[in-house]
Order: structure tokens, then sequence, then C-alpha cells
């Protein structure tokens, strides 16, 4: 066994690599390349675009109805399984969560969540980081859209 396979398995053990079946790799001659959206790197460019987007939403908005003040600046602090979203306002001292960010391996990686309280997100995912619009396409100024 080489050492690449070794750290693999250990990884996959410690919960570290976690693929779903769609992404694993397949060994009977098959050569389609599957695309392993859990690698950290992919993640992080995904949050980044998010960030940018949300943050270019909040900047719009505050130049287009309120000229006279500092546009808040979105910061993200990764958690236990979630990517906490944070707001933090230029005209004042108050902080709030924007949005969490699930960045737990399984069919929910990557779902942008609406806050219900500082600690925990609601629940039902209001986009994804991987959907094609960086999870923006149900994002305001002011966070994720409500549930109708």
């Amino acid at each position: 066994m080489k050492l690449d396979e070794i750290v693999d398995k250990i990884d996959e053990a410690m919960g570290f690599v976690q693929k779903l079946d769609y992404q694993k790799k397949k060994k009977s001659g098959d050569t389609a390349l599957t695309q392993d959206v859990n690698s950290p790197k992919d993640f992080d460019k995904a949050l980044n675009m998010f960030l940018k987007g949300a943050q270019k939403l909040i900047d719009d908005d505050y130049r287009k109805n309120y000229t006279n003040l500092k546009p808040p600046k979105l910061t993200a602090k990764k958690g236990g399984r979630y990517v906490k979203i944070i707001r933090k306002e230029q005209s004042g001292s108050g902080t709030s969560v924007h949005a969490f960010v699930d960045a737990k391996d399984g069919p929910t990686f990557g779902d942008v969540l609406k806050p219900a309280s500082w600690k925990a997100p609601a629940k039902h995912a209001r986009g994804n980081l991987f959907d094609g619009s960086w999870g923006l396409k149900y994002m305001s100024a002011y966070g994720p859209a409500y549930l109708k």
C-alpha cells in the first residue's frame, strides 16, 4: 500500500475526507473525471465568491438608500459544523449574523441558511454555494430570503 493511500484511509476514518457515492472514482476502467466538490480548496473558493457577492449586494443597497452611512462589512468565522457570516456595522458597534453556511461533508454541504439566532441557523436551505450562483440567488442586502 502506498503512502498516499494510507493517508487517504486515515483521513477518511477521521472524517476529514468523506466523498459521496457520486463523487467516488470508478475503478472499472471508466476514465470520466469526477469532481470532488468537498475539497477545502473548492469550498474556500465558493465561500469567497459568496462573501464578495453578498458584500456587493450590501454595498449597492447602501449606495442607493443610505448615502451618508458606511455599509457593514461581512466576515466569515468557522465553527464546528457551520461557517458563520458575521455582519459588522461600520457606523456603530453592532454585529449580527448575516447567514450560516454548512461546512460538513454530506448532502447539505455548502447550503446557505438563514440565522435563527446568534448560535444556530434556521431550518431549510436558502441556496447552495455550488448551485451556479454561488448561493446568492435568494440573498438580499439583509440576508437570506424568507421561505414563502
